[in-house]
């Protein structure tokens, strides 16, 4: 079944729709009404490689041989709309301001995502929601439920993803992949230097796994984009296979 297809049951469902728009979320701030493309998210600490899936999985969803193939499009947790705010946010400002400088970005994306229903059979998120809240709360020592109950009020304006993807790594891969890149964040140099820090934000990523319904985990270490890719392709197809039995 293409993903796509297999998408569409999930897409419509209520359930993983969002709330309906209600206190804040009403008139100018009300989202789009309009259906999205499917969205398939991938979640983890920043080095994990979740960017280099994120098109490989692009890549072998889009038949080259087919002039009308479909077309699968990749958004970043920080479109290039708002990228350099949450920089200068991280370097100068307090906690809360950094986390809706990042929040304004998925803010920005998801209209991004609504806006390829029309060109996208889907679309695969480099980073979501659970990645900025992971990330935040271990930088900022607030709780995760600190930081969520800072965004609910207006959460219902995201675009929930069809299927998200935790990508797990150990201390020892993420520095080499770390230590092999050009421009590496201060939070992911705190990962490795900052005691406890990795540990803490994975323990994040550990919870909202356990409490997302459309978390799947995948450990990376030794696996190639290609692989990972492959096999978030397959998993995606037959975990909506399974919701569309049950239903």
């Amino acid at each position: 079944m293409p993903l796509n297809r297999a998408l569409t049951r999930d897409r419509n469902d209520p359930a993983v729709g969002g709330p309906s728009p209600t206190g804040l979320l009403a008139g100018p701030y009300e989202p789009p009404s309009q259906p999205t493309a499917p969205l398939l998210a991938l979640e983890g600490v920043p080095g994990v490689g979740a960017g280099d899936v994120a098109y490989q999985i692009a890549h072998q969803l889009t038949d080259p041989n087919k002039e009308k193939s479909a077309k699968y499009t990749v958004v970043n947790l920080v479109p290039d709309s708002v990228a350099s705010w949450p920089a200068i946010a991280t370097a100068s400002t307090r906690p809360l301001p950094q986390l809706f400088g990042y929040f304004a970005g998925l803010l920005d994306a998801s209209d991004t995502i609504r806006g390829h229903l029309d060109i996208s059979a889907a679309v695969i998120a480099n980073r979501w929601t659970n990645t900025l809240l992971a990330c935040h709360a271990a930088a900022s020592g607030a709780t995760l439920q600190q930081a969520r109950a800072v965004i609910d009020p207006v959460r219902g304006y995201l675009v929930k993803p069809t299927r998200t993807f935790y990508l797990v790594t150990s201390a020892e891969t993420l520095r080499r992949r770390l230590a092999a890149l050009r421009d590496v964040t201060p939070f992911a140099q705190g990962l490795l230097h900052v005691r406890g820090r990795l540990e803490h934000v994975q323990g994040h990523f550990e919870d909202l796994a356990a409490t997302d319904p459309t978390s799947v985990v995948l450990h990376v270490d030794g696996r190639p984009p290609e692989e990972l890719a492959e096999e978030i392709i397959r998993t995606a197809q037959v975990k909506t296979a399974e919701v569309v039995l049950q239903t």
